[in-house]
């Protein structure tokens, strides 16, 4: 079975914020198109409507209280301010105070830590990405109990071996308790909170795209209950 081949050093030709071990940087296009060279600074802004999306602005030099001084990528290191390259910066406490920063910085392949940047109509200064709902909690799943039971959104099961098992959507604790559920040999939930049923369907079914590019089948439960519901 023929699988695809992710290069890791791969350029492209949009505005991209990227996440990686070493922290956030922006592509040289977005900082040239948006005429961002002399910045020297930036912030982040959280939205209160969407916990999946992070807005940020540049600054035109350090000291606002919550400002982060950007550096240069090391292609640009020697050009002068005027030239353009990327820009980056660590951001660790943004990242690690953060689920869903958290859970992207640990993905492997780069194409799923990059992220179009776009700008806000209400507000020019602003630019934003929309990041995936990627699973960032956990519970154990003999520690169900303890989840409140209004909890809906996205999941996925992982056996002993870390492997998952099952991809769904719904209310988490509830499906997690039936009884057909607990003969599966479920070790953890990692799951998304989302609110909105179709949402729902709309990130369950890209997580389960993702993993058949990536294993070249569906989790074994999905696949078993798409087997019953055929047979029914």
């Amino acid at each position: 079975m023929w699988k695809k081949i992710i290069l890791e050093k791969m350029k492209s030709s949009k505005s991209l914020l990227i996440i990686s071990k070493s922290g956030i940087s922006f592509s040289a296009k977005f900082i040239k198109d948006n005429d961002l060279v002399t910045k020297d600074a930036i912030e982040f802004f959280d939205n209160s409507n969407n916990e999946y999306q992070l807005g940020f602005k540049f600054l035109d030099e350090t000291g606002d209280v919550g400002s982060n001084a950007l550096m240069r990528n090391r292609s640009g290191s020697n050009r002068n301010k005027t030239q353009c390259a990327g820009r980056n910066l660590k951001a660790s406490e943004l990242i690690n105070n953060k689920k869903v920063l958290k859970s992207i910085q640990q993905e492997p392949l780069k194409q799923n830590r990059m992220f179009e940047i776009k700008k806000s109509k209400d507000n020019p200064s602003m630019y934003y990405v929309n990041f995936s709902p990627i699973f960032e909690n956990t519970v154990r799943f003999d520690y169900i109990n303890n989840l409140d039971y209004e909890v809906r959104g996205i999941y996925r099961y992982l056996d002993q071996n870390g492997e998952t098992i099952y991809i769904g959507k719904g209310n988490i604790k509830e499906r997690a308790k039936t009884t057909e559920r607990s003969e599966w040999g479920i070790k953890k939930i990692e799951y998304s909170i989302i609110e909105e049923n179709d949402q729902m369907l709309q990130w369950e079914e890209y997580h389960i795209a993702r993993f058949v590019e990536d294993h070249g089948v569906k989790p074994l439960f999905n696949k078993i209950m798409g087997a019953k519901v055929k047979a029914a």
